[in-house]
């Protein structure tokens, strides 16, 4: 017999369930960083010393081995599974002994709805483009000094890394790096933030306070400040498709879409001039986003439509 809960009670439930999720997270994720390292501690001869793994992979060391951006995505991919695959799997079917219909009541897929999943996700980008440049000119408070300080040194390192990731020199280098950057992202992050922790805050507060604060987490989790609220606003959006839909795969499909496609641009640009530079924090071009805004609005609004709002396992929208 199901005894409906209490406020109190549901409150602990969620915090019981964060801590949990928390916690497989962080053993996890520190896990299979380790067990990545294995096979390279064997193939170069390497101890498990912190102070040597993290020369290894330091930028300086990474940009002179001639497989070092293979090196680095493997690295990144096997441990990210752990982190948000394995652990969000765990959570689910050991911790929870739940079952994957719960986080997907509404299975059946609609060929129009991953019509317009695709399209919307890559229409948005010229809008989402905006808050990418505002997002990066963002000047602080004198009494924010420390952070700024500490957000950019952060973003300049982070830039490094990145350049040299997405400086693919082959189609298999591509390949991986949409694995890694596209394909694990998409399923692992939208398990763990929409299909678990998303659920759990709905349990104690309404749908929508629920998506953004979990929009929040996960761009947080990114730790780079200068690419937060365009990452939330893209939470958001995942977000509201798994509310609308009730199935997981949409948010999965716009996630590797969204990083997909911007790979692709940046891996074709390094070759063909499109007449705009993808892996720069500029605005594109205003007719770009003159069109994609109320086109996006409109393909969000026909997806919006498709399956008119119900709430997802057990949850009423207040």
């Amino acid at each position: 017999m199901n005894v409906a809960q209490s406020p109190s009670q549901r409150a602990l439930e969620t915090f019981s369930n964060l801590l949990m999720l928390t916690g497989l997270f962080l053993l996890l994720t520190s896990v299979f960083s380790l067990l990545s390292w294995i096979p390279l501690a064997l193939m170069y001869g390497l101890s498990f010393r912190p102070v040597e793994m993290m020369a290894f992979i330091s930028y300086d060391q990474l940009v002179v081995h001639p497989q070092g951006r293979i090196i680095i995505l493997y690295i990144q991919g096997f441990t990210a599974i752990g982190g948000f695959i394995v652990s969000s799997l765990v959570f689910i079917y050991l911790m929870r002994r739940d079952s994957w219909a719960t986080m997907n009541p509404r299975p059946m897929l609609s060929s129009p709805a991953i019509g317009i999943c695709i399209l919307f996700t890559l229409l948005i980008m010229p809008t989402t483009s905006l808050f990418i440049e505002w997002n990066a000119n963002i000047d602080f408070p004198a009494w924010m000094d420390g952070f700024e300080k500490w957000a950019l040194a952060k973003e300049k390192s982070l830039e490094m890394y990145t350049a040299y990731f997405l400086n693919f020199q082959n189609t298999g280098e591509f390949l991986l790096g949409l694995v890694v950057m596209a394909l694990i992202p998409g399923i692992g992050e939208e398990l763990f933030f929409r299909g678990l922790l998303q659920r759990v805050f709905q349990k104690v507060i309404t749908v929508h306070a629920a998506i953004w604060i979990t929009a929040i987490l996960f761009s947080a989790i990114h730790m780079q400040f200068y690419g937060f609220f365009p990452r939330m606003l893209l939470g958001c959006l995942f977000g509201y498709m798994y509310y609308w839909s009730g199935n997981l795969f949409y948010p999965m499909l716009a996630h590797f879409i969204n990083n997909g496609a911007t790979l692709l641009m940046i891996y074709v640009s390094q070759n063909v001039d499109l007449g705009y530079d993808f892996g720069t924090n500029q605005a594109m071009p205003w007719l770009w986003v003159s069109i994609s805004l109320p086109v996006s609005v409109l393909l969000l609004y026909s997806f919006y439509r498709i399956f008119r709002p119900s709430p997802v396992e057990g949850v009423t929208e207040n």
